[in-house]
């Protein structure tokens, strides 16, 4: 008796962790919007000569030429200095048909000792559940890579995250205000790194 309960447990565990690490999409490869915050005349964060707009165009950059998979997919709300309204950039969004969304920023605090990636999740986005699981993919590849020291996960109901039927997430790049991640976010190592970190989470989805 105890053989079969212990053969049945193993079997649930098994199930259970397969089910957990199954994709977000049921098709051969996948299709992600990537959302470049910012643009134009809205330059996001600066930091003297440095702004946020500026930085998250050359890491896109770096995105394009470390993707080396055909069946994934990447597609970007801007490629150039232009800013779109959160309701065109959601009218492009859902015109890609995505199975996946990420957001791009940068923080800043007056703190400066905080440092570290921050993915964000809006509960009231209808994919909810998916968006912790790619959350949680992120994370781990952010681990992995030990791009940033840190990396937390937490909800906000951001506009655009809630306004997506898509599974989405915002990922804040580390801090400008911490001199660590500023090096990270402003050195073409760092950048490929974070490129090839997102990449990595994106070929989990």
């Amino acid at each position: 008796m105890k053989s079969i309960f212990k053969s049945s447990f193993c079997l649930f565990i098994l199930f259970s962790f397969a089910f957990t690490q199954a994709p977000i999409h049921k098709k051969q490869g996948i299709t992600v919007v990537i959302d470049v915050a910012h643009g134009g005349i809205d330059a996001g964060i600066e930091v003297g000569y440095t702004s946020e707009k500026d930085l998250l165009l050359e890491i896109v950059e770096k995105i394009k030429s470390a993707n080396k998979r055909e069946h994934t997919k990447i597609h970007f709300t801007r490629t150039g200095d232009e800013n779109l309204s959160f309701k065109d950039r959601i009218a492009l969004i859902n015109s890609f048909e995505p199975d996946a969304v990420i957001s791009l920023h940068i923080n800043t605090n007056t703190d400066t000792s905080l440092q570290g990636a921050e993915i964000i999740l809006a509960e009231s986005n209808l994919a909810y559940l998916k968006s912790v699981r790619i959350a949680e993919k992120m994370k781990l590849a952010f681990n992995a890579s030990e791009v940033y020291e840190n990396t937390t996960i937490k909800n906000a109901n951001h506009y655009l995250l809630k306004h997506l039927e898509t599974p989405a997430a915002t990922v804040a790049l580390g801090y400008l205000s911490n001199a660590s991640d500023l090096l990270t976010l402003t050195s073409e190592e760092g950048q490929h790194q974070i490129a090839e970190t997102l990449i990595a989470a994106i070929e989990a989805f």
